[in-house]
């Protein structure tokens, strides 16, 4: 799109505003209201200024964007298990933890279904003697069927504890299953998510990202002075986590396209960067200066587990927008060193040397007065 933009000199925002489908996507809305809370306008005029003024700094701002669509694929289980001591409650899942917070969002689930605190409920590591048969934690799906999976098994027990509460309306929480289990209940349940399951639907997640930059000309040095990322969460399971899931994404994104440099043997095929001394990803200190994340807000899904959508992998197909911004800042360049204004093509990743040849400075420029 912003290729097109160039070629047709017109707005890029608006070359893709001329284009979105019409069905399933709120991007057209969307995009103006996120562009006006964020004064894009504005900093797009101070980016302007600062090129005026600034030869050899170079700053950059684009947008992008994305209508993602999730796909539930495979199985996901769950087994949920009421203790009679104490009422404790004991989860286990098909979804593997690996950092993206799915134990948690599991304990808040079971409790919430049941109605106690989630300081009672455990999540334990993933056992295929106790859930088997699962499909892999890939997809930004897992939680959302996993969770489902909870929700089912809670259902089975809360189905088979009503008669209790029913007859004991004030009696606590460790009561009503103490009595239960007295009476020979089973306080325990599984259930096991698939792809036929009707209550799995698809849906589109939406998203926008801005991103501004800075380029020195001479070195090619880089940083990203500020990144505004909109995420359509649904109603969020955990904003806490998921807010780390956008910028964990959105950052593995910029990773890629700006340092992660895979090196071969064109002829053997014999992969150079095979280690951190020849391959590097980002650090602490590259991620965005100013860095603001925002949800949409008192928009559940309606097709969604408690109305959430999937968060995870959908943020990371934002990430390209900083390659945008820097072809700005590159651009401001060249026309500075009298070159046509021509679409610029940058060699990704978008590392040092990438930017250095891309702005081409001319030999004659380079004098000390």
């Amino acid at each position: 799109m912003d290729h097109i933009a160039e070629e047709l000199n017109a707005d890029p925002i608006e070359v893709r505003m001329a284009n979105y489908r019409r069905e399933d996507n709120d991007l057209p809305k969307l995009v103006p209201m996120f562009l006006d809370r964020i004064n894009f306008k504005e900093r797009l005029n101070n980016v302007k200024e600062f090129n005026h003024l600034n030869r050899w700094k170079k700053r950059g701002i684009r947008m992008n964007n994305m209508a993602f669509p999730t796909a539930y694929i495979g199985n996901y289980g769950a087994l949920v298990s009421v203790y009679h001591g104490d009422g404790s409650v004991i989860v286990n899942i098909g979804g593997i933890e690996m950092g993206q917070g799915i134990f948690t969002k599991m304990a808040q689930v079971a409790a919430a279904e049941f109605d106690i605190p989630v300081e009672t409920v455990t999540v334990l590591p993933c056992y295929n003697f106790t859930t088997p048969n699962n499909f892999a934690t890939a997809s930004s799906i897992t939680s959302e069927c996993c969770a489902y999976s909870v929700i089912r098994c809670c259902d089975q027990i809360k189905a088979r504890l009503a008669p209790f509460r029913a007859a004991r309306p004030t009696a606590s929480w460790q009561e009503i299953v103490f009595e239960a289990d007295r009476q020979g209940v089973l306080l325990q349940a599984n259930y096991q998510t698939s792809q036929n399951d009707p209550r799995l639907v698809n849906y589109s997640i939406f998203g926008i990202a801005v991103t501004e930059v800075e380029v020195d000309i001479l070195s090619g040095s880089k940083w990203v002075v500020r990144a505004d990322i909109f995420e359509d969460v649904g109603r969020s399971l955990n904003p806490a986590i998921d807010v780390g899931q956008v910028e964990g994404a959105f950052v593995q994104a910029m990773s890629l396209w700006l340092i992660e440099n895979i090196v071969y043997n064109e002829h053997t095929g014999e992969l150079y960067s095979d280690r951190t001394w020849t391959y590097k990803i980002i650090g602490a200190k590259d991620i965005p200066y100013d860095f603001r994340v925002y949800f949409r807000r008192k928009r559940p899904n309606p097709v969604g587990i408690l109305g959430s959508k999937a968060v995870g992998e959908p943020p990371g197909c934002l990430g390209h927008v900083v390659v945008n911004s820097l072809r700005i800042a590159v651009k401001s360049s060249r026309s500075d060193s009298g070159y046509h204004p021509d679409f610029v093509n940058l060699q990704v990743p978008v590392n040092m040397e990438s930017l250095v040849e891309a702005a081409n400075v001319r030999i004659e420029e380079f004098l000390l007065y």
